[in-house]
């Protein structure tokens, strides 16, 4: 009889040991989920957003405040400012929150505003501090036969070519 009880006592412990491995690991995949459909949730609601600013009257200023609001959301940043390059210098295009790299004259305004103001202000490639942080990437492309072809520098190197070629050939949005 001692046997048995301690066979079943093992049995128990082993079986009540697996039972907490597997709650643990549902309890792990439902934070999983909850994170994802989070995540689905913030895309859809970016999109959202993003599709109502196009079909508004305001056109594409509508459509960068959406995005630039959208990511100081999800960066939980108090401003972000977003700017496109042109011949050299930077043209900001979308401004959300109340953008500290300006005058506290911009303090208050509204983001149609702030942009108008912004614009008034030229930002050269390389110089100042905007300008020092949007300096052209000149990164070399690593060839296919080289060992380091699958790198994330050369990966970035590429996106930055394609979109730069992009750019070249026509406006859009890169996301």
């Amino acid at each position: 009889m001692t046997v048995t009880v301690t066979i079943l006592s093992i049995m128990l412990v082993i079986v009540l040991t697996a039972a907490l491995s597997f709650y643990r690991k549902i309890e792990e995949l439902k934070l999983n989920l909850n994170d994802e459909n989070r995540g689905r949730t913030e895309i859809n609601n970016f999109l959202s957003r993003f599709s109502s600013s196009i079909n508004c009257d305001d056109g594409i200023d509508s459509v960068m405040h959406s995005m630039a609001e959208n990511l100081r959301l999800q960066i939980e940043a108090g401003s972000v400012a977003v700017y496109g390059l042109e011949n050299h210098k930077l043209v900001p295009l979308g401004v959300a929150g109340e953008y500290p790299l300006t005058t506290g004259e911009y303090i208050g305004l509204a983001h149609h505003q702030q942009l108008d103001r912004l614009r008034t202000q030229e930002i050269v490639e390389g110089s100042g501090f905007i300008g020092s942080i949007a300096r052209s990437h000149h990164g070399e492309l690593i060839p296919p036969e080289s060992d380091e072809f699958t790198s994330s520098d050369n990966l970035f190197n590429y996106q930055a070519k394609i979109m730069k070629e992009l750019a070249e050939k026509e406006s859009c949005v890169i996301i």
